[in-house]
């Protein structure tokens, strides 16, 4: 079973912080449309962060294949709260100790109304535990042990299963590298490019 990880195209973010604020695309979406389109083979369904950013690249793409399209709230970026479309600049000269304070401990720290890493990993574990569940109920009857492996590179991959597109967020691309036994440091090194695929395999 394969899902394809997809990140969504450039914003405007005018050094700000972003999270769950809703921006569309930024520049010309036909041409990440085109980009998507050459890199993959078409999968079977397209699911999507409801955000802006990623809804409207999910849409031009289903259009363009005829697949199916689920928009789901759950597959958003991790949620900043209150800072949310403040600029960094603002909130560094603000003294807000909670600022400060989720600067040293970001991997534990929770911004006002907002997600801890450790709230929004359990979030994305749990969408990507029910999916893989779900998908498995439709195999054969076969009990072999599954295991998971994630691939960056996959120009040599035989992929027989039925694909599902996925169209997210750098966090969450990261959240299933960290599954996949990445501390968030090291996720949090990785780049993660605009409408480049990941794989996720369980096999």
């Amino acid at each position: 079973m394969t899902l394809i990880l997809l990140r969504h195209p450039p914003i405007d973010h005018q050094g700000r912080v972003i999270g769950q604020l809703d921006l569309p695309v930024y520049g010309d979406l036909n041409r990440w449309v085109r980009a998507v389109v050459a890199a993959i083979k078409q999968p079977e369904q397209i699911i999507s962060s409801d955000l802006q950013r990623c809804a409207q690249l999910a849409k031009s793409l289903r259009d363009y294949w005829g697949c199916s399209l689920m928009l789901d709230p759950q597959l958003r970026e991790c949620s900043m709260g209150f800072w949310e479309g403040r600029t960094y600049d603002d909130l560094a000269e603000s003294g807000d100790p909670q600022w400060f304070d989720w600067c040293d401990r970001w991997r534990q720290a929770t911004p006002p109304q907002g997600e801890s890493l450790i709230e929004f990993s359990r979030r994305i574990e749990q969408w990507s535990r029910a999916w893989f569940e779900a998908k498995n109920l439709h195999r054969d009857q076969c009990n072999h042990h599954q295991t998971t492996r994630f691939d960056n590179e996959c120009n040599d991959l035989h992929l027989a299963d039925p694909l599902t597109l996925v169209v997210t967020h750098a966090g969450v691309i990261r959240a299933f590298w960290v599954q996949q036994g990445h501390s968030w440091e090291a996720a949090m090194q990785r780049p993660v490019a605009h409408c480049h695929p990941y794989y996720s395999l369980r096999e």
